[in-house]
């Protein structure tokens, strides 16, 4: 939201900053709202400066007396929670019934043998797991061969060295199908941005980036030492690399930034969300999935 024409929200008044404040939906229907610093934002009349969560009925207030109430649309429902497993931080979806373990599986965990866990999901039940393989533990505690057992959300489960987790999520939330596997991120540089490709199980999906959102890929992607991809990388390392001659950048325009890459992603049909600001700011990653990342600068 903000005076700038390319601003999602436009607010008419020259009071109003360029870009003044975000809006960030979530999966469980709720909604935050983000000021950006010195752009002062009410909430039901509060002054705002740190991201807050808001409700349907809640009103915002700008410079020039601009009022928005939000309303949230009876007729959507909350989404579903659906049972998914996550093995190496990549996000795999569970059908009512699916055999885990290694080669031939439903799902597949490297360096398992063939033939672990039968999992199985019903409304009556709940989510259970029959153990087939011996040295199974969930949270430390060993599992005896042909013994069933209740599964938790975010319960661990261990076999050789690797841990799984089981996790229900929104139905919304992407939850990866064994032909949707995110394998390889390429990030490229042009000479004006760069060229971001994602490639998984049998697609291939591309996205041009603007030259400030390039770096932001680049810096998510090929991160600094001691810092790796895939993991979250404090602002002040983000900042400095993203805006090096910079002395005002700040997190407000960090903020917008990886909110624009994202709308970039979805714009061209990645519905995957994996530029992630940390809940209370402070540290951005993109997340990987385990794929291969390759950055090419020249």
């Amino acid at each position: 939201m903000g005076r700038a024409t390319s601003a999602d929200i436009v607010l008419q008044d020259p009071a109003s900053s360029r870009r003044h404040a975000l809006l960030h939906a979530s999966t469980d229907g709720g909604l935050e709202v983000v000021p950006i610093p010195g752009a002062p934002t009410k909430l039901n009349g509060a002054l705002i400066g740190s991201p807050t969560r808001a409700t349907s009925g809640d009103t915002l207030e700008f410079p020039g007396r601009i009022l928005v109430t939000l309303r949230q649309d009876a007729s959507v429902r909350a989404p579903e929670l659906v049972w998914s497993v996550l093995i190496d931080g990549q996000r795999i979806g569970l059908r009512s019934d699916a055999v885990i373990g290694g080669a031939d599986a439903d799902v597949i965990v490297p360096g398992w043998p063939m033939h672990v866990l039968h999992w199985s999901a019903s409304p009556i039940h709940g989510a259970q797991i029959l153990v087939l393989a011996a040295g199974v533990s969930v949270d430390g505690q060993p599992l005896e061969v042909s013994t069933t057992h209740h599964v938790a959300s975010d319960q661990q489960l261990t076999l050789a060295g690797r841990t799984i987790t089981f996790q229900q999520v929104p139905e919304t939330a992407e939850a990866t199908r064994r032909d949707d596997i995110l394998q390889r991120i390429t990030l490229e540089m042009l000479p004006t941005g760069g060229q971001l490709t994602l490639e998984l199980s049998g697609t291939r999906s591309s996205v041009l980036l603007a030259e400030r959102r390039y770096a932001l890929a680049a810096t998510l992607l090929a991160p600094p030492a001691p810092y790796r991809p895939g993991e979250l990388i404090p602002d002040d390392v983000v900042l400095a690399a993203v805006w090096p001659r910079s002395e005002t950048a700040d997190r407000g325009d960090l903020n917008q930034l990886a909110f624009r890459l994202r709308a970039d992603l979805r714009g061209a049909g990645l519905t995957r969300t994996l530029v992630e600001r940390f809940a209370k700011g402070g540290a951005t990653r993109f997340i990987t999935e385990g794929a291969e990342v390759v950055v090419k600068r020249t």
